[in-house]
């Protein structure tokens, strides 16, 4: 009798465990039945933005939105990021226009190439507004040389009415972007909090830093003067992570950025490079024969690859995104940042130099990537 019991209790325990898979499994399956549902639905909310988005442009119309700018090419549910982007330099341009000197514009030659938050602009003849009243009341606005009056009449406008142009915010939405880093120069010990408003479509870009500076470039130019003597066709050495490759010197332009066809890398591809890594090949390897250049109906497509500037480089990672408001931007510029002219050389002298993309893929030590240009 009492076995008789003990069997029946071990079929009731069993019955309730198929029970309780079988409500797991269901269970199961409806979570993925319903995963799939809300990623149907994910997808048609997408596709309904870019059917309101395409018949928006159709329409040519312009609605109003953007929390005061007066206008927008998105339709409302599509214009959450762009009214944020807009938020965020209409809270830039109303601090540029606080503290900027705008009596005193100074136009310089930079020749360099800086990265801030993983993009990378290059600074060649540029103006400069200082940044008195900011913190540390070493910043400068820096921005290439034709933005000088489209970029000074905002800012003075800015200051005048206290509101930002809101054609000028279009057209900053329409092709820049704006990243906020750090900056790692030559001139100092410590990365720097930058601003940097950057182009898509080009290498240009406005620049809110404590460098450039006149006094840094007059050091780095003694610490590494410009070859004059070398003209294109010569036979010459460029240096990177100190060793020197040999190679012709193809061309140099009006910002002392030299292009050269090294020994080692294949036909068609140039090395740019600032001149100061440059100098003409020793006695000892003089000997060597110059590189042959093909026929010129034979010529393949130059392929250009970058050499990082000797000052601005070696950004990090994104730092800080900049705030809709005065008071968060000002935060990041909170910090003092040594520029002490003193370490200037020696940073020179101690910093590690980056050659092109090929060479790193040679040494193993990034994929290449380079960009290509007609011959």
């Amino acid at each position: 009798m009492a076995s008789c019991q003990i069997a029946t209790n071990y079929t009731s325990d069993d019955d309730d465990e198929d029970m309780l898979q079988l409500d797991f499994d269901e269970a199961c399956n409806e979570v993925v039945e319903l995963a799939a549902e809300l990623k149907a639905g994910k997808i048609e909310v997408e596709q309904l933005l870019m059917r309101l988005k395409s018949a928006c442009s159709r329409e040519g119309g312009v609605r109003p939105g953007l929390n005061g700018l007066g206008a927008s090419i998105l339709p409302p549910l599509a214009n959450v990021i762009e009214e944020q982007r807009a938020e965020e330099l209409r809270g830039l341009f109303s601090w540029l226009a606080q503290h900027a000197d705008l009596e005193h514009p100074h136009i310089m030659d930079v020749g360099f190439e800086v990265p801030i938050g993983g993009r990378t602009v290059l600074l060649h003849r540029v103006v400069q507004w200082s940044l008195t009243s900011a913190p540390s009341g070493k910043l400068l606005l820096t921005a290439p040389i034709e933005h000088k009056e489209p970029l000074g009449n905002l800012l003075a406008s800015t200051r005048a009415s206290g509101v930002v142009d809101a054609q000028a915010i279009l057209h900053f939405l329409g092709g820049w972007d704006l990243v906020a880093g750090e900056l790692t120069s030559a001139a100092h010990l410590q990365p720097e909090p930058s601003v940097l408003l950057s182009n898509r479509t080009s290498t240009q870009g406005i620049l809110v830093a404590s460098w450039p500076t006149c006094e840094a470039l007059e050091v780095f130019h003694t610490a590494c003067p410009v070859r004059a003597d070398l003209c294109p066709g010569d036979r010459v050495e460029v240096e990177y992570d100190d060793k020197w490759y040999s190679g012709t010197l193809h061309s140099i332009d009006a910002n002392n950025m030299v292009s050269i066809r090294c020994q080692t890398d294949p036909v068609g591809v140039l090395t740019v490079t600032p001149l100061s890594r440059v100098r003409r090949l020793g006695a000892s390897s003089a000997a060597e024969p110059p590189l042959a250049e093909p026929p010129l109906a034979e010529q393949e497509p130059v392929t250009h690859v970058e050499v990082a500037s000797l000052v601005g480089t070696e950004a990090s990672t994104v730092a800080a995104v900049v705030a809709s408001d005065s008071d968060k931007l000002q935060q990041i510029f909170a910090r003092e940042v040594p520029t002490e002219s003193q370490t200037i050389a020696q940073r020179i002298l101690a910093h590690r130099r980056t050659r092109s993309s090929a060479l790193r893929k040679r040494h193993g030590a990034i994929p290449a990537t380079s960009t290509q240009q007609s011959s």
